[in-house]
């Protein structure tokens, strides 16, 4: 979409229409990060990952709060996160629950036949 109305957004210092947020362990190691795109007012959680050896440290809770937070001066917080998980993933559930997710609804055969995902949604 050269010179379409994304780049032109960009260019004048909004936000882009994506968001990877790293949080380093140290200058060549990364401990964690989460990948997110925006639509429209929302923010939509697509990947977050922590190394193994990090886990359960609270990382991926700081990830998903600076995920809600601008990423500027002058920018607005997203007015909602969403993300899509896989029910059976007990960990990342209880995860986003503690955060202030909650179940929005179901996403029939997601990852494969008969296999759900659950959408989740955070209002900040």
């Amino acid at each position: 979409m050269e010179g379409g109305r994304k780049r032109r957004s960009f260019e004048r210092g909004d936000d882009p229409p994506f968001s990877l947020l790293p949080i380093p362990l140290q200058p060549s190691t990364l401990a964690g990060y989460l990948f997110a795109t925006r639509t429209g007012s929302s923010l939509h959680v697509s990947r977050v990952a922590v190394a193994p050896d990090r886990r359960r440290r609270g990382v991926a809770r700081a990830l998903l709060a600076a995920a809600a937070t601008p990423s500027k001066r002058g920018a607005r917080p997203p007015l909602a996160l969403t993300l899509h998980v896989d029910p059976a993933n007990a960990g990342a559930v209880a995860l986003y629950r503690a955060a202030g997710f909650e179940d929005d609804g179901r996403l029939p055969d997601y990852y494969s036949t008969g296999r759900d995902a659950a959408r989740m949604l955070l209002t900040p």
